[in-house]
């Protein structure tokens, strides 16, 4: 299963409404219709959001949203939790004030993991 992602465009302050792919090193191609190219998206122009979505030990889903560059949540929940960041590369998670590696439970895009 993939991640759940949405690409903001800052000039028309609208969400694109077209395909897309995000590549590995996290560039945004934008598919505009089937007779032209993919076109790359200036980072500056086009934010590209994540899916969050935190369960706890009994499956009941705690936080499930899509979040924008430079958002921050704080949850207070008890472990075990199991959690799913789409667009992983990009975002920053910490626990009880400490980092938390993301890339070990990554693949492709989307982070994978349980907190005991």
């Amino acid at each position: 299963m993939n991640g759940k992602f949405r690409v903001w465009d800052e000039d028309t302050h609208e969400y694109h409404r077209g395909d897309f792919s995000i590549t590995q090193d996290g560039k945004v191609w934008l598919f505009v219709d089937e007779d032209n190219p993919p076109m790359e998206c200036p980072s500056d122009n086009y934010i590209v959001e994540y899916s969050t979505g935190l369960k706890d030990k009994n499956g009941k889903v705690v936080l499930s949203k899509l979040g924008k560059a430079g958002s921050r949540e704080e949850l207070d929940a008890a472990p075990p939790m199991s959690l799913k960041i789409g667009n992983s590369r990009y975002v920053k998670l910490e626990r009880n004030g400490k980092p938390v590696d993301l890339a070990a439970s990554t693949k492709v895009t989307v982070a994978r993991l349980k907190l005991e």
